[in-house]
């Protein structure tokens, strides 16, 4: 079955905001709706869908996909300056939102169902190149810094990580998945993905795991999994889930960064106790989501792995570098920087490098030593040092150093004097939590003999670990 085709009778969303159910028929008229407002054009268009967790995304996502669109996720709550920034770069025909609004002098408004709004750009650009045929979406990589870089994905990549995904899972259409991670997020759309292509339940709701709301919805509702990122298992752990008497939860999933070993430890004797399924997994955005699982029942013996490839996935090891090289129908086709990127075709041709540094062990299960880009993952989001170096960098116009690990990012500066400033940003533009940044003072920046900042002394002077 494909996902973006929805014939069947059963419950395919719960909304908590609007309070309602609906069939996957009922979705699929929705979809249909949505598709008869799009501007038409006979070439392929662009459209930017700023995401919540909601049925309104799920349908407005699903109608750019039935309609061969290439559509664009953002988050909602994206800041203004950064998305007008976008919006300059990729110039898309059409944007579908709930709280943005545009200038009417550039977009036509077109009102939709639950104040949901349809926005088509007045101008007809003539671009140089058209979006290339097998270009169905694209996700950020950055987190939210912002970035023009994209990863580009076909339809066939979606369908192939969702096929994997439902199949090591065992997914099937009893299972009810509650979202716990953003819509636009590589590892939150894979799970309404894999639900939706085994024609499961998926419950919608906007709170948070820290709010008495989301638990009672889960309850009410029956959620069967729930899908969490290495800080949000702090949290359950500090919150004692398995006091809370879920009783119809049966799987746990976790990816968007590595979970520290006593955790894993900690939700895998959790798991056993409650006969729950606890997957620990390993993906990025270029493989449209996830690359590789330790099977639940294996988990004991291989605290610390990513375990093995998914179905229809193949790992490795580069010999010369030890770089983890991933093979599979789910690589992305290739990076976009702009409009005139989206014309590329497949440039990766199923191989993707994953920047990580990674060891085998006798069972053929892998596990990560160290990274060979600079980039770190918070809240499950990737963030890019380099880029938000050079962003701060320039806003400030002084030299500013970005370093971090999985649980904080540091901003090293040479003056006080940019303290708050810097804070705000990091907190308003790129919406940054104050408990995952920390700005620290140093003499001087060191370089190295060949003028790069010399991040291995600047990481022993201030004591930061990787």
């Amino acid at each position: 079955m494909n996902f973006w085709e929805l014939k069947q009778d059963n419950i395919s969303i719960i909304d908590k905001k609007l309070e309602k159910n609906f069939s996957y028929k009922e979705l699929q008229e929705i979809v249909n709706k949505l598709i008869d407002i799009f501007p038409k054009n006979k070439s392929k268009q662009l459209g930017f869908i700023m995401c919540n967790n909601s049925i309104l995304t799920l349908s407005a996502y699903l109608a750019g996909l039935q309609s061969n669109n290439a559509i664009c996720l953002l988050n909602q709550n994206l800041n203004q300056e950064l998305l007008n920034q976008l919006l300059e770069i990729y110039k898309p025909e059409w944007i579908f939102s709930l709280n943005n609004n545009f200038d009417e002098n550039e977009y036509t408004s077109i009102d939709f169902e639950y104040s949901y709004k349809l926005f088509v750009c007045k101008k007809k650009y003539e671009f140089e190149n058209k979006i290339h045929d097998d270009l169905a979406l694209l996700l950020s990589t950055s987190g939210t810094t912002g970035s023009p870089k994209m990863v580009r994905l076909s339809k066939e990549n979606i369908k192939s990580n969702a096929k994997s995904i439902s199949n090591y899972l065992n997914i099937t259409e009893k299972e009810r998945a509650i979202t716990s991670l953003p819509f636009n997020y590589s590892y939150g759309l894979s799970v309404i993905n894999s639900h939706l292509y085994s024609g499961s339940t998926i419950l919608f709701t906007e709170q948070s795991i820290v709010e008495r709301d989301f638990w009672k919805f889960f309850k009410d509702y029956n959620a069967s999994s729930i899908a969490s990122v290495p800080s949000i298992y702090q949290m359950l752990y500090r919150m004692n889930i398995d006091k809370l008497e879920l009783s119809s939860l049966k799987t746990l999933t976790q990816a968007g960064g590595h979970l520290n070993k006593n955790l894993s430890s900690h939700f895998c004797n959790l798991s056993k106790k409650n006969n729950w399924n606890f997957f620990v997994m390993y993906g990025q955005t270029e493989a449209t989501a996830r690359i590789s699982y330790v099977p639940s029942e294996k988990l004991e013996n291989k605290i610390g792995s990513i375990g093995i490839a998914i179905p229809d996935g193949k790992l490795s090891i580069d010999a010369k570098t030890n770089e983890l090289i991933y093979q599979g129908k789910n690589v992305m086709m290739g990076y976009s920087y702009n409009r005139n990127d989206l014309s590329k075709g497949d440039e990766c041709m199923g191989i993707l490098k994953t920047g990580d540094i990674a060891t085998f062990d006798e069972d053929g299960y892998f596990t990560i030593t160290g990274r060979i880009k600079r980039f770190v993952k918070l809240w499950g989001l990737r963030i890019n040092l380099d880029e938000l170096e050079k962003q701060l960098s320039s806003n400030f116009l002084t030299p500013i150093v970005c370093l971090g690990n999985d649980d904080k990012i540091f901003i090293i500066i040479k003056e006080n004097k940019f303290l708050d400033d810097i804070s705000s940003i990091l907190k308003n533009k790129y919406k940054i939590h104050s408990k995952y940044f920390q700005i620290k003072i140093i003499d001087s920046i060191p370089y190295t003999d060949s003028g790069k900042i010399d991040y291995i002394k600047i990481k022993n002077i201030l004591n930061i670990n990787d």
